[in-house]
């Protein structure tokens, strides 16, 4: 642990997760270290998370809660980020859903290696899971690998030597200099893809990251939640694509290839579904998208997979539809062999 420990502000939007909130509150409040603050927003739940709040509150000078009227995630998660910068007493940012936990250990350990690497920037492993079981877990037979503005935006869109290499594109899952951060804020017309916009832009002003092997946050996966809202996901993706590759100047030449990655697979995903049991909206609206990928992206510089998948949507929509329908159609095995 450094001599001087860093004070660490934690962001916690909240809507709507009473049922989940004092688990989520007590994985954070009982942390190893002990330097941080949590900014708790609650923005407009109409349930009872805002009185969790303000019970824990009471019991934890730690938490400091903030009710706002309803403005979507991004507009909270901003207004926690004013209120941290203006204060001027904080080093580093991390973020955490109000649905899931983190591990004891999660701040001292992003903090012990931002301390040893010297780093403005530290992306730690996720578990997934669900009410069954773990779905997914981060892979911790890895060394800590430093990490430079170029390393660690292909990290993030998953390329070059990153690309069979364990990844996540969480939000939560980092932590931040505040330096990086002072002119950085959300999309707030971005309703699920906000963090994907975020974090490209945060890391345009790297100089020395750290990614380590340790699994120290845990992201619950509901149906309910935003995230699985398939018209916000739409219209968001389709409109994080645009700015993707409109401001793709921002971003190192090498990186041009990881955004439009980045770009195909969120169409991928969306039409997987929206293609065999959307209506003829959705239909639309994945046409005009996949009308903008084939614009706007070089398709033969993207690897074997996704030309296979693009030369077959080239060919019209009844292809892609026949294609998908039987991708649809598959066991969940099979499925997972054909997309990865």
């Amino acid at each position: 642990m450094p001599s001087k420990s860093p004070f660490v502000a934690v962001v916690l939007p909240v809507f709507n997760t009473a049922r989940y909130l004092p688990e989520c509150l007590d994985s954070l409040l009982n942390q190893t270290y002990s330097h941080f603050q949590i900014f708790a927003v609650d923005d407009g739940s109409y349930d009872s998370s805002g009185e969790i709040l303000d019970q824990y509150a009471e019991m934890d000078k730690r938490l400091q809660v903030i009710h706002k009227a309803n403005a979507g995630v991004a507009s909270a998660r901003n207004l926690a980020l004013d209120v941290i910068t203006a204060s001027e007493v904080f080093e580093f940012v991390c973020f955490v859903d109000s649905d899931d936990v983190v591990v004891p250990e999660f701040i001292e350990t992003l903090v012990q290696s931002l301390d040893e690497f010297d780093a403005e920037y530290c992306v730690c492993g996720v578990e997934r899971y669900n009410q069954e079981a773990i779905t997914f877990s981060g892979i911790t037979s890895y060394p800590k690998i430093p990490l430079n503005q170029i390393s660690a935006l292909k990290h993030y869109c998953h390329i070059d030597e990153w690309e069979s290499f364990p990844s996540n594109i969480y939000m939560t899952s980092r932590i931040f200099a505040i330096s990086l951060l002072k002119s950085v804020r959300f999309n707030e017309s971005l309703k699920v893809t906000e963090d994907q916009d975020f974090i490209l832009r945060a890391l345009l002003g790297l100089k020395k990251g750290v990614w380590i092997p340790n699994v120290l946050y845990r992201y619950r996966q509901r149906a309910s939640s935003l995230s699985h809202s398939q018209k916000s996901t739409m219209e968001s993706s389709f409109l994080l694509a645009k700015l993707l590759l409109e401001n793709s100047n921002k971003f190192p030449q090498e990186l041009r290839h990881g955004l439009e990655m980045r770009v195909c697979s969120s169409w991928l995903a969306l039409a997987r579904q929206g293609y065999v049991r959307g209506g003829n909206a959705k239909r639309k609206q994945l046409n005009e998208f996949l009308e903008f990928i084939l614009n706007n992206c070089d398709i033969n510089s993207l690897p074997k997979k996704y030309k296979k998948r693009f030369r077959i949507f080239a060919l019209g929509k009844w292809a892609t539809y026949l294609y998908l329908f039987l991708f649809h159609s598959k066991s969940k095995s099979k499925t997972k062999r054909l997309f990865d």
